[in-house]
């Protein structure tokens, strides 16, 4: 349940910079760079949104389903579908994080000149790799196998 609050409150913050962002595209001439930064920054924000949505619905959903169902075996479905659901919302959380960076890559080269975009990018690609770097470090150190996790099924008593 807390993962799903978390993703839910880190995707609003991340949509949130993307719709901002919406409005800095603004120009009206036909531009590649234009068209890629308002591409990326609304693909963004689309999976911005489906984090958000799977994992309010999840937060909605779940706990009612566990409590109303009929005997432990919809605990256990409740609580199998939530983590099915809770890898979902990982994986549009890491292709928001990743379109939001491609996004302000390509917003620095659409709207500043060529040195300033290059500095900005660099840090920026500097950044994004210790950021690669350390989130396969956590996940490598802090992630459990399915075969390896304890479950708190009933139907294994």
């Amino acid at each position: 349940m807390t993962t799903f609050r978390t993703l839910t409150t880190e995707s609003a913050l991340i949509a949130g910079f993307c719709f901002a962002g919406l409005a800095l595209g603004e120009d009206s001439t036909t531009n590649l760079l234009n068209l890629g930064y308002l591409a990326s920054t609304s693909t963004a924000m689309g999976f911005g949104l489906l984090c958000i949505t799977v994992a309010s619905f999840c937060l909605m959903m779940g706990p009612g389903r566990a409590l109303r169902g009929e005997s432990m075996e919809a605990i256990d479905e409740a609580v199998d579908h939530m983590k099915e659901k809770s890898y979902l919302c990982f994986k549009y959380f890491m292709l928001e994080l990743f379109f939001f960076h491609v996004s302000s890559f390509l917003l620095m080269w659409y709207m500043r000149p060529f040195l300033t975009a290059l500095i900005v990018n660099i840090i920026l690609l500097l950044f994004l790799l210790l950021f690669i770097a350390n989130g396969y470090e956590i996940v490598k150190e802090l992630y459990v196998e399915e075969g390896d996790a304890v479950t708190g099924s009933f139907n294994t008593i």
